[in-house]
């Protein structure tokens, strides 16, 4: 429980026995308590229900939901406001070292001719021990990144309380519309800076192609939880006769944590977890149109934190795969895998085998 304190308002947020450790949909209740010590006005006491971040990147925080208790005079003495919200949907709490996930409910006075006065109390989210992988769950603010790669199959939420996200304001286009001005200006100067790493990522995927033609990366399902399995397949057929030296897979989990601003900016990454399965002990000769196909299953560790992605912290999920050829570029490949709360339905808990 946090309070916060003033000379004419003093705030505290108290919540109910029952409401410190919550999941998915249960309401949460709970107090908030005005102590006045002179009469005042009160333009708006607004409760607000957040996420927020900890941890090596720079803090970040969003709204799940918000209402306004009280607006009025407030006289001196002792005011008390029972409220009740819905436990959002996501993200889950997380006591990760380089990124920690929490929820509070924030109590927020506008007062007239006075400084704000805020409190606060944190509570846990967690899944519901039914949940579905095929309910909507709130990755957090950046979760086009994952919508744009994985598609239909990622049930996805725009906002923690599962409505609809709404639609940006007049400066807000205008913003975007000056983004894109500003883009349009700097881009000569840009690629003609990235033109050799543009140039160099070609030549070494004309080269992979010429020996290995092309590969192919394949995961199943793209979309899991903690303690459940992916099937990954790499299939090679090559245009040329080509020694392929090791061939493996890796699931990996990374916390990014972008800390400070601007040009000062770092990025700090975190290696959660790591797991390498390889094809074959020994190397292998390959014949020209000689296709190769192997499989394997890869399991997210039971304690796996769940993916998560704002601006400064993100949590991803993914399968690497790499070939290694003697004397020529390697090639290698990656598919972003979510890990969310949930269990497959019965009619998608089977995976889908390759052929043969």
């Amino acid at each position: 429980m946090l309070a916060g304190a003033m000379a004419k308002c003093d705030l505290t947020v108290r919540l109910d026995e029952g409401s410190t450790v919550v999941r998915q949909g249960d309401p949460i209740t709970g107090e908030v308590i005005v102590r006045v010590d002179e009469f005042g006005r009160c333009d708006g006491l607004a409760l607000v229900c957040e996420w927020f971040t900890r941890g090596s990147g720079n803090p970040e925080s969003g709204e799940a939901s918000r209402e306004v208790l009280h607006t009025g005079d407030w006289w001196p003495g002792e005011h008390r406001y029972r409220f009740t919200v819905a436990a959002p949907l996501g993200p889950m709490s997380s006591d990760g070292e380089a990124i920690a996930i929490g929820w509070r409910v924030v109590a927020r006075a506008d007062l007239a001719w006075a400084r704000d006065a805020v409190a606060g109390a944190e509570f846990r989210l967690l899944p519901r021990p039914d949940a579905s992988l095929e309910e909507p769950y709130y990755f957090g603010p950046s979760y086009g990144i994952l919508a744009g790669d994985l598609g239909a199959e990622l049930k996805l939420s725009e906002t923690p309380s599962g409505e609809a996200a709404k639609k940006g304001s007049w400066w807000a286009w205008m913003a975007g519309a000056l983004l894109v001005v500003t883009l349009a200006v700097a881009m000569p100067p840009l690629l003609l800076l990235m033109s050799p790493f543009i140039v160099y990522a070609v030549i070494h995927n004309l080269l992979v192609r010429d020996k290995l033609g092309r590969p192919e990366l394949k995961v199943v399902p793209r979309v899991t939880h903690p303690g459940g399995t992916v099937e990954v397949t790499v299939a090679i057929t090559p245009r040329r006769d080509v020694l392929i030296e090791s061939l493996f897979v890796e699931l990996v989990a990374d916390a990014n944590a972008t800390k400070g601003h601007g040009k000062g900016a770092r990025t700090i990454q975190t290696r959660l977890y790591t797991r390498r399965e390889r094809f074959g002990s020994v190397a292998r000769e390959l014949r020209a149109g000689e296709r190769i196909e192997e499989t394997v299953r890869l399991e997210i560790p039971a304690d796996g934190q769940y993916s998560f992605h704002a601006s400064a912290n993100t949590i991803l999920w993914r399968v690497d795969a790499r070939a290694i050829v003697p004397r020529w570029p390697d090639w290698h490949a990656s598919v972003v895998v979510a890990v969310r709360p949930g269990r497959a339905s019965a009619a998608s808990r089977e995976l889908p085998r390759g052929p043969g």
